[in-house]
């Protein structure tokens, strides 16, 4: 009985609205960015180029609210981060163990930067 209350609060988490404080122009801004990226793709008539670009237009969902200095050194992170995630995936993409490898150490990266880099 006591699983299933857990997978409950699991399952009721997931559609949990909660208040947010970013303004109501954030989501509309991120929109933005990726809908263009895809809307270049299409006009030059290479979609995979705009859905590869709307990636990293996504780091726009980590702008903060915080000095203009550190918003800069904090999206420049981001964007290099994706940019080297992308470059190493693709590098090891050749083979599905080295793929599954890359992601492993990839993964361990992301966690170790952002645990102890960004605090």
């Amino acid at each position: 009985m006591m699983k299933y209350h857990k997978l409950n609060h699991h399952l009721k988490s997931f559609v949990e609205i909660r208040e947010t404080e970013r303004l109501w122009h954030f989501p509309f801004l991120a929109g933005l960015c990726v809908g263009l990226c895809l809307f270049v793709g299409w006009f030059f008539d290479k979609p995979a180029f705009g859905n590869i670009t709307s990636i990293g237009a996504l780091t726009i969902l980590y702008f903060t609210h915080s000095s203009l200095e550190k918003r800069m050194i904090h999206l420049v992170a981001c964007a290099f981060g994706m940019t080297f995630s992308f470059m190493f995936g693709l590098v090891f993409s050749f083979n599905p163990w080295f793929s599954a490898i890359s992601l492993a150490f990839i993964t361990f990266l992301a966690h170790l930067i952002t645990a102890f880099c960004f605090c």
